[in-house]
C-alpha cells in the first residue's frame, strides 16, 4: 500500500474531495501562518488554500527510502501585483519550483499546483525554501510513495576475498553481492542458479598486476 504524507500548511487536518489526507500544520522550520476568507479559484478544496505558511526555510518528514511524488499547492493571498514575491523550492538538490512568482503565473487568490518525483535515500523527505524577493509561501504538501527501495539480500564478497571460495561455501541458487572494487584474476565456476550482482564500481579484471620491474638504460624489464 503506497504511503502518503500530507500537510495543510498553516491549517487544520483536512481530507480532500478525492480522499487525500492532510495533517494539521507540522514539520516546518521557521515561518508564520496567515489565513484568508477569500474564495480561491481553481479548486474545490478551499480549506487547503485559505491558510498558508510563509517565511519557512524547510519542511521535512520521516519516510521510508523510495521514490515519492511530491505535490505542492500554492496561492498568493497577500500581493496583488507581480514582482512582489519570488522564491524557489528544492528537494535533495532537485528543483521543484525555481524563481516562482505566483501572481505572475496565475494571479492572486488562485490555486497553483506543482508535482515532482523525488527519490529519498536517507529516510527523510526534506524540502528547502529559498527567497529571491520577499518570503516563500506554501498552502499544502502531499507526498505519495511510488516505489520502495528495498535492500538486496545476498552474500557479500569483498575485492580482497575469493569469489570462488564464496561459491563453494554456499548452496546452489545463492545471490552474491560483489562490493565495489577490482577483482583480479578470479575464475568463477558458479553452481546452478547462482547470481552475481556488482555494486557501482565493481570491476572483474583478467589483468595481472605486474611488479618487480628493473631499469636497464632507457628500458624497463
Amino acid at each position: 500500500v503506497p504511503v502518503t504524507v500530507g500537510v495543510n500548511a498553516g491549517g487544520a487536518a483536512y481530507t480532500s474531495g478525492s480522499g487525500e489526507v492532510y495533517a494539521a500544520d507540522f514539520g516546518f522550520s521557521g515561518g508564520a501562518i496567515t489565513t484568508t476568507k477569500a474564495n480561491i479559484a481553481g479548486t474545490f478544496n478551499q480549506p487547503l488554500y485559505q491558510s498558508v505558511r510563509y517565511g519557512m526555510t524547510d519542511w521535512s518528514t520521516t519516510v521510508a527510502p523510495g521514490t515519492y511524488r511530491v505535490k505542492m499547492a500554492f496561492d498568493e493571498i497577500a500581493f496583488g501585483s507581480s514582482g512582489r514575491r519570488v522564491f524557489s523550492v528544492t528537494a535533495a538538490g532537485v528543483p521543484i519550483v525555481t524563481n516562482l512568482d505566483l501572481f505572475a503565473a496565475v494571479g492572486s487568490d488562485q490555486a497553483y499546483v506543482v508535482t515532482k518525483d523525488i527519490k529519498v535515500s536517507n529516510g527523510t523527505l526534506d524540502l528547502k525554501f529559498t527567497s529571491t524577493i520577499d518570503l516563500p509561501v506554501v498552502s499544502a504538501i502531499l507526498a505519495t510513495q511510488l516505489s520502495v527501495a528495498n535492500p538486496v539480500a545476498g552474500v557479500t564478497v569483498a575485492p580482497s576475498q575469493s569469489i570462488q571460495a564464496a561459491v563453494a561455501a554456499n548452496p546452489p541458487g545463492t545471490r552474491f553481492l560483489l562490493a565495489s572494487g577490482i577483482y583480479r584474476m578470479q575464475p568463477i565456476t558458479p553452481k546452478s542458479n547462482d547470481t552475481f550482482i556488482g555494486q557501482t564500481g565493481t570491476i572483474l579484471s583478467g589483468a595481472r598486476v605486474l611488479s618487480g620491474w628493473t631499469q636497464s638504460g632507457s628500458t624497463w624489464t
